[in-house]
């Protein structure tokens, strides 16, 4: 109200600024001055999040530059993180794989060392052979360049043998955009099993003695041979895990496979198969742990 001199009527006056002084206007205020700080607080902690983000990158890109352009890549000043981060990771699979293959060569680099790889691997996983037998496969497909190993486990079903596959391991060395091409067999190998003589793995099972396969053609010689070819793969080798002391004598089949045309080397056979035995046989004597 206006009273007539003109002047705001005094209990009106009152109302307003009781109003402006009421509790619930000052906790209001309070929450809105706590808001703004931790709105503050998050610009001040995300700005000092991308400077340390910002230094980080300076100092990959100093360290990436000169170790990715030993290898090939291009040697020119890292702009953009993107490039940064690829350049990371090729430098650190480039590392990978120059381990994976100096661990080969030191495992294979005399009889002693070799020996002395396989006791340590058998001590680490003794409750598991087909864990064994997959460490041996990995440095195998390093050693001898087949770009996969699978092994191949024999289970009783319905009073007859089907072989399942139990592990599948990619060769560390090759590059990833070679072994993407594969990924169609490996699923290919996860739904299928087979019953012996069926495939190269039922036949290694039925008759104890390896098997080199250059030509994949033949459906009933290799069933996956459609699927292998779609995924350019062209040769297959199949080797049987022996015992002297279980019934039946085979513990598992490993099959090694190449994108590449690879003559026939029984030398390859050979000492695989040596080796893969000899590891189920120390497995079994030096830890007592049964097989069968």
């Amino acid at each position: 109200m206006v009273s007539p001199s003109g002047g705001r009527d005094s209990k009106s006056t009152g109302t307003n600024a009781a109003d402006e002084d009421s509790p619930e206007k000052g906790t209001m205020d309070q929450e809105e001055a706590q808001k703004s700080a931790r709105r503050s607080n998050q610009r001040r902690h995300t700005h000092n999040s991308r400077e340390k983000l910002n230094v980080k990158f300076k100092e990959l890109s100093r360290f990436v530059a000169p170790n990715v352009s030993q290898s090939g890549s291009s040697s020119s000043t890292k702009t953009h993180k993107s490039k940064i981060i690829s350049d990371a990771i090729q430098m650190y699979n480039n590392l990978v794989k120059k381990r994976e293959a100096l661990e080969t060569e030191l495992v294979f680099s005399s009889l002693e060392k070799l020996e002395e790889w396989l006791t340590k691997i058998v001590e680490k996983k003794r409750e598991d052979l087909y864990e064994i037998l997959e460490d041996i496969v990995r440095v195998f497909c390093v050693k001898q360049e087949w770009i996969l190993g699978e092994v191949w486990a024999p289970e009783m079903t319905d009073e007859k043998v089907v072989l399942k596959r139990v592990k599948c391991v990619k060769n560390p060395c090759c590059d990833r955009d070679e072994t993407l091409f594969i990924e169609e067999f490996i699923d290919h190998g996860n739904v299928h099993q087979y019953e012996p003589p069926t495939g190269p793995q039922g036949r290694a099972f039925q008759t104890l003695r390896p098997e080199w396969l250059s030509d994949l053609n033949d459906p009933t010689i290799f069933p996956a041979g459609e699927t292998a070819r779609e995924s350019g793969i062209t040769t297959a080798c199949s080797l049987p895990v022996k015992s002297e002391i279980c019934n039946p004598p085979i513990l598992a089949v490993v099959m090694f496979y190449s994108r590449e045309a690879m003559p026939f080397d029984s030398a390859k056979l050979s000492l695989a198969g040596e080796i893969q035995s000899q590891s189920a046989l120390l497995r079994s004597r030096s830890f007592m742990i049964p097989l069968c």
